[in-house]
């Protein structure tokens, strides 16, 4: 997104969301020299990881799922130390599912898209249409993920529905425009 334009609704929603990590745009949180290539997954893919961890996380075993999640994907988040813990790689305490932050009683949870995972705070509150929620963070992950990634003007790979093979997709570019009360292309 641009410098000074506004930002949708929906991204002061996650924001207000996840008050101590935020995501990174695209960019990981893990040092240079840990970085590994992590193929993209189609949603398909990402899902089933998604269920997976929860499986985990709903047997006791967040140690595991947390371990699951950071092999198997890319963990997004910033370390931001604040109100409630941070959610950052380095941060993540298996142990901690809940905080508080004044009156309000927060939730650990995460979901996965293109083989990244953001864990976030949801308030107690919203935790009745959880469902929704996740969908939300979700749609909003996929979003950021590839506005960075056309942001960047850099070739992307993706995968063909058709036939599930690995494609590159090519940079977006500019596109001059016509303006249509001079007849003349804008740049």
């Amino acid at each position: 997104m641009h410098e000074g334009a506004e930002r949708p609704a929906f991204d002061a929603a996650v924001d207000a969301l996840t008050p101590s990590c935020t995501v990174l745009h695209g960019r990981m949180a893990q040092p240079r020299s840990e970085r590994s290539e992590k193929k993209r997954t189609s949603r398909a893919e990402s899902a089933q990881l998604e269920t997976e961890g929860r499986a985990l996380f709903d047997a006791g075993d967040a140690a595991a799922a947390i371990e699951l999640l950071r092999n198997r994907s890319v963990l997004l988040a910033k370390h931001a130390p604040g109100a409630l813990p941070c959610l950052c790689a380095r941060c993540l305490v298996p142990e901690l599912d809940s905080a508080r932050s004044g009156e309000t009683e927060y939730q650990r949870d995460f979901v996965v898209s293109s083989s990244r995972t953001l864990f976030y705070w949801a308030p107690a509150e919203l935790l009745a249409n959880r469902r929704q929620l996740r969908a939300s963070m979700r749609a909003t992950l996929r979003l950021r993920l590839d506005e960075s990634r056309r942001q960047a003007g850099v070739a992307r790979e993706g995968i063909n529905p058709f036939t599930g093979d690995t494609i590159e997709i090519p940079a977006a570019t500019q596109r001059a425009s016509l303006n249509p009360f001079t007849g003349k292309r804008d740049r």
